[in-house]
């Protein structure tokens, strides 16, 4: 399971990066200040949904191979422990307490891989804002 969230993860932030990167580069010829903001709050969704994504997988993961009865207990307790928050009270069966440790990791590597691509993905965005600002504070030419 770890190694399939971070192959999720992986296609998740490939995606969302050549999106931004493709979409900053042509904002760039005709910079708009919603445009930007339109491509960052896009952006920002899909990341909350991959995560949620990623939660689920957990979830499912719990459920279907019996270590959970049912759905809400395993997303509550797949969510806090992704998540780190770790409130649920839910303890696995004897012999798989190394499981949400495992969870745990996860979700700490793919929320730091994420900020790092929030990173960039501010930086493009910023830079088409400047554009904008470069293009109304050029002189106008009187016709």
């Amino acid at each position: 399971m770890l190694v399939l969230i971070m192959l999720v993860h992986g296609f998740g932030v490939r995606s969302v990066t050549g999106t931004v990167v493709r979409r900053s580069q042509a904002m760039l010829r005709q910079p708009a200040m919603w445009r930007a903001d339109l491509l960052m709050s896009g952006a920002v969704f899909t990341l909350l949904g991959l995560h949620v994504l990623e939660i689920f997988l957990w979830a499912a993961a719990l459920v279907y191979g019996g270590l959970i009865p049912n759905w809400h207990l395993a997303g509550l307790f797949s969510g806090s422990t992704y998540t780190t928050i770790g409130y649920s009270s839910m303890i696995l069966p004897l012999g798989w307490g190394m499981l949400a440790p495992l969870i745990a990791i996860s979700g700490l590597f793919t929320f730091g891989w994420s900020g790092s691509v929030l990173v960039d993905l501010i930086r493009r965005c910023q830079a088409i804002k400047d554009a904008v600002a470069a293009k109304s504070a050029e002189p106008r030419e009187l016709s």
